[in-house]
């Protein structure tokens, strides 16, 4: 994704963070310059990123600010974010 005037994009440590208020879409990478995608799973409006060795690298939230409850203006200027996964049973939980 090129950035532009609808992009913003931080980079926090090891993380990327972008959000497009244009299509209300937010990118958070963890280690963005030293992974590559060897696949993604879509569940609903999550798009989760894997590195070869199945760890996840990157999630992309469609329609994030119902889904997260927050207005775009506040997405905008989102300066940190923490990605919880539980795995019970077969079953993945977002937290």
């Amino acid at each position: 994704m090129l950035p532009n005037e609808e992009t913003m994009m931080k980079k926090i440590g090891d993380k990327k963070i972008e959000y497009n208020a244009k299509i209300d879409t937010l990118h958070v990478y963890r280690y963005p310059e030293q992974k590559v995608v060897y696949g993604s799973l879509q569940l609903g409006n999550f798009i989760i990123d894997i590195d070869s060795k199945g760890m996840i690298i990157g999630l992309e939230i469609d329609n994030a600010s119902e889904i997260l409850g927050l207005k775009p203006e506040k997405l905008e200027t989102i300066n940190d974010a923490t990605v919880t996964v539980m795995f019970q049973h077969s079953v993945v939980r977002k937290k």
